[in-house]
């Protein structure tokens, strides 16, 4: 068969900054966010589930209006491919737009 065997897993936590939601007017548009991540990208079914990279992390997520979000996030990954995976542990910057 030809194709690609996609498996993903995470858990993701939200919490609020621990200080007053007063301070600075920002209370409401912070949040920390802490993570695990897991998954594998194959083209055999019988390693998707015996190869998966696992990364964590923390950063704090920011609230832009209704509709999107920006990311700053220190990512270590845990398990990774030594021979063929580039690991670039550090910061890391996203952003996403809710579009429902």
């Amino acid at each position: 068969s030809s194709g690609i065997n996609a498996e993903y897993g995470g858990l993701s936590l939200y919490r609020p900054l621990p200080l007053s939601p007063h301070v600075f007017g920002l209370g409401p548009y912070i949040r920390l966010h802490h993570f695990l991540n897991a998954g594998n990208l194959t083209d055999t079914a019988g390693e998707l589930f015996r190869e998966n990279r696992v990364s964590v992390g923390a950063g704090l997520i920011f609230k832009v209006g209704n509709v999107m979000k920006m990311e700053i996030n220190y990512t270590v990954p845990l398990r990774f491919d030594r021979g063929g995976d580039h690991v670039n542990h550090g910061l890391q910057f996203g952003i996403g737009v809710n579009f429902m």
